[in-house]
């Protein structure tokens, strides 16, 4: 119980007694300062209230404010709050979150833009926050339903032809890809033979649903060249390649290692027919 500064009178909380004396509760507070307007034992009660249990129940009195609070003061959808909502609430929230109008923000300027890069990189340069980062990113990837969540997705996204065409070129970008020994040996044969004609396209400037050829026609004809290391290539079928690119009109030639280490001048001559036949 607490006791009134004005009449003495005992009470467990103040929530229509002041009235009596009309007085405000910051009047009250400011006479007297020091006093309680809640009992200890209303103070218990509320706290184990608010400790999750009767806030994530589906309560009627409490369903209206879930709901209010999952818009913003203007109603435009807000993220998502950690509360447990009704099967109703829920469903509402699913509606706002798969609109296109929670999607729709403020565009940032370019000089926002480059504000955020400055404080990335400025972020990134401390080393607590790189290692802090790395051991998440470790702890995160030892979950099996989350390294088959990004799997699954990743399987998605390559299934899209932009989507290839966008990341192959980049990939061979980041690792430095350049020409190998053999396509080394075939850029002289195609300069001997057929000077200024095919380019090395090897390290991403041609991408054809997904594959990046090693040497294309830069004349305008569609044609482009394989060169098949007798390693890595081992038990491929070189058709299953022309195939490929004939689905998206482009003829093909594979050339094998050894053959341009072996027999030079019989590539030549399988170069020139290749070259000179129409495309189909």
């Amino acid at each position: 119980m607490i006791k009134c500064g004005i009449c003495g009178k005992e009470l467990k909380l103040f929530a229509g007694h002041l009235k009596t004396h009309n007085i405000t509760w910051k009047d009250y507070k400011l006479n007297y300062p020091n006093a309680k307007i809640m009992s200890e034992e209303v103070i218990a009660k509320q706290s184990k209230r608010m400790m999750g249990n009767t806030w994530q129940r589906n309560v009627p009195r409490s369903q209206k404010t879930r709901l209010k609070m999952s818009l913003t003061r203007k109603g435009k959808p807000t993220a998502p709050h950690k509360l447990v909502y009704t099967e109703k609430g829920r469903e509402i929230h699913r509606k706002l979150m798969a609109s296109k109008k929670y999607c729709l923000g403020r565009k940032h300027t370019e000089e926002e833009i480059n504000n955020l890069r400055i404080k990335s990189k400025e972020i990134w340069s401390r080393e607590d926050y790189r290692n802090n980062a790395t051991l998440c990113a470790r702890e995160l990837w030892k979950k099996p339903d989350y390294r088959n969540k990004v799997s699954l997705g990743l399987k998605r996204a390559w299934k899209k032809p932009e989507y290839r065409n966008k990341i192959v070129p980049k990939i061979m970008l980041a690792n430095n890809i350049r020409p190998t020994q053999p396509e080394i040996k075939m850029l002289a044969l195609l300069g001997d033979i057929l000077p200024n004609e095919y380019k090395y396209t090897g390290s991403g400037d041609l991408i054809i649903d997904g594959i990046c050829p090693d040497f294309a026609h830069c004349n305008g004809m569609n044609k482009v060249i394989e060169v098949y290391g007798d390693y890595w290539h081992r038990g491929e079928n070189p058709q299953d390649r022309i195939d490929k690119f004939r689905e998206f009109g482009y003829d093909c030639i594979v050339i094998w290692e050894h053959e341009i280490k072996n027999s030079p001048e019989q590539v030549k001559d399988k170069i020139k027919t290749f070259h000179e036949k129409v495309c189909v």
